[in-house]
């Protein structure tokens, strides 16, 4: 069976490419170390560049979810994504967001399946 995980990240994306935008990498860390973060995918609409953190649960609330970025998690997230403009300065005219998204699969219906964007949400995080 396929990670809980991956599979909220694929629904992620597919949220993301239907609305509109682009999925530049996934999985995108420093190959020399992850110890500056990991950022589930990158994604590109209209000059805005979004760096998305990814949080899956089998049940429970969206708040739960969200708790596991923390402010260790959130600052990872920012390095990595000072990271991927250096390596890829063709990005860096584009306004960069960080979303945080939570996926809350249903505890008694699994088929009930919750996907929430949080745009901009590591600030609002802590």
């Amino acid at each position: 069976m396929e990670d809980l995980g991956k599979i909220g990240e694929g629904l992620a994306r597919r949220v993301y490419e239907s609305r509109g935008f682009s999925i530049l990498a996934q999985n995108f860390y420093n190959r020399r170390g992850r110890r500056m973060g990991e950022i589930d995918f990158v994604a590109v609409k209209d000059g805005d560049i979004r760096f998305v953190e990814v949080k899956t649960r089998s049940a429970g609330r969206l708040e739960s979810a969200l708790w596991a970025v923390d402010y260790r998690k959130q600052l990872k997230m920012l390095k990595a994504a000072d990271y991927f403009l250096l390596r890829f300065p063709e990005y860096q005219k584009y306004r960069p967001h960080v979303d945080v998204v939570a996926v809350i699969f249903g505890s008694v219906d699994k088929r009930r399946i919750i996907v929430k964007i949080y745009s901009d949400g590591i600030g609002a995080i802590c």
